[in-house]
């Protein structure tokens, strides 16, 4: 049987909401984030050593993310920010085995004609199938609604060509505007070749709202069978990237760094522990630096406690990469944070606060420094042996409160100790230093510099 997990943040869900585009942001975003830094001196280490996360890969096991957020574009040298995307949960998956050849260039499916005039099949026929809103998760902040249209019903025509090499399908077309005419869309390709996206609806700049989801192909089957879309249906994940490494009107940990955005996990927050070491793998196999898991209920029986470990220490050692796993936000009790007893390549990390960030985010005033009451602690070990800021305005999907939302809980703080190594790891690198990560996990628990 698969374990059931779920994100770890509390939030309240709207369905739809948004920022007038015409209005711009009425806050600065960078104050959650600015103090989050100071209270960990990621800021002073930026500054003194010139390092912004450059060349470094960080993998992002969650909910997706949004690709078409501004501030998740580019890194300071004008990188892509995004450089892979893979979607494990089958929640965008399409069955495209149905073949047709255009008629008077019309195309069929499920009763409705839609116009391929010009879009080229090197084989002379397409394969096609439909999206359908009700298969994304039940309970979820998007709401089965990836229009922003107010309805979950709604059904989107997909087309798959083989645009270079005869039965060899490489290219997507979705009617995103359900105007059943492909002609009018952006030819779509696999995100890690192309990082290129599209967009469900269209946005009305006149309204309050942002009318339209960012999506990409994940994948496409050479014989036409199938493709796979990605996105973020929750936002939990484009948050966590943004804490990692946005670069624009936020800042982030590590805007330097690269993201692989691989989600493990559906839009409702629900995923299963196949799926997440599937992930690791993944990001494992592609060179990942650095792979951050903010996902709780981690833990099972013993026995199946000690397995996955097991599977995780092997799958890191492999790579020499670092896992950085949220502590969970089950506490105050002994044995409710995920221990990885004492692994080289697993950090834990815990949810800390500040007097300041109390302030900023909750205007509550704190004399002294805090850790989150839910945080989960070790039982017969240290654990978590790293904390980190917990509460922190982030990138979310740009038709949910205009882009930036407030969340809460050890989910966020695992992204600050992932781009915190991030930055550790491209110092580490400028000067030569070959450092285990043995070595490279204890200096981080200690507070050291390298």
């Amino acid at each position: 049987m698969k374990k059931r997990l779920c994100l770890l943040i509390i939030i309240f869900i709207v369905c739809f909401t948004g920022l007038a585009k015409g209005q711009g942001l009425n806050f600065n975003v960078n104050i959650g984030m600015s103090e989050a830094l100071m209270s960990i001196k990621a800021d002073e280490f930026r500054k003194h050593y010139s390092v912004d996360g450059n060349g470094i890969k960080v993998a992002v096991i969650d909910t997706g993310v949004d690709v078409s957020h501004p501030d998740l574009q580019k890194t300071p040298n004008g990188s892509i920010k995004v450089i892979d995307y893979i979607d494990l949960t089958d929640e965008g998956y399409v069955d495209t085995k149905a073949t047709v050849i255009p008629e008077k260039n019309l195309v069929n499916i499920e009763e409705q004609k839609y116009n391929v005039k010009g879009i080229r099949s090197m084989s002379g026929s397409f394969h096609i199938g439909v999206f359908k809103e009700q298969q994304l998760d039940k309970n979820s902040p998007i709401c089965q609604d990836v229009n922003r249209n107010g309805k979950n019903d709604d059904v989107f025509g997909i087309l798959v060509t083989d645009s270079l090499l005869p039965k060899i399908y490489d290219t997507v077309y979705v009617d995103t505007n359900q105007n059943f005419d492909f002609t009018d869309e952006t030819p779509l390709r696999v995100y890690s070749a192309s990082h290129r996206w599209a967009n469900f609806g269209r946005d009305n700049p006149a309204t309050d709202y942002v009318e339209e989801s960012s999506f990409v192909i994940t994948n496409v089957d050479r014989n036409g069978s199938f493709v796979k879309l990605g996105f973020d249906g929750n936002g939990h994940g484009t948050h966590v990237t943004g804490i990692i490494g946005a670069n624009g009107n936020l800042v982030g940990t590590a805007p330097g760094a690269q993201i692989m955005a691989i989600k493990a996990i559906g839009s409702s927050g629900d995923g299963n522990w196949e799926d997440i070491f599937k992930a690791i793998e993944y990001a494992v196999k592609q060179g990942a630096d650095v792979i951050n898991v903010s996902i709780g209920n981690l833990a099972l029986s013993k026995e199946g406690h000690k397995t996955q470990l097991e599977l995780l220490e092997k799958l890191s050692l492999e790579s020499n990469a670092i896992i950085v796993i949220a502590a969970g936000n089950s506490g105050p009790g002994l044995a409710t944070a995920y221990d990885v007893d004492g692994s080289d390549n697993i950090i834990t990390v815990g949810a800390y606060m500040s007097p300041r960030l109390w302030d900023i985010n909750y205007n509550v005033k704190i004399t002294d420094e805090t850790l989150w009451y839910y945080t989960g602690v070790g039982h017969s070990s240290s654990r978590p042996t790293v904390v980190a800021p917990s509460s922190v305005i982030s990138t979310v999907n740009r038709w949910d409160s205009g882009g930036y939302f407030l969340m809460d809980g050890t989910s966020m703080a695992a992204p600050f100790v992932s781009g915190s190594c991030a930055l550790l790891l491209e110092q580490a690198k400028k000067e030569g230093l070959d450092v285990s990560t043995a070595n490279f996990k204890k200096s981080i628990e200690a507070g050291h510099e390298k």
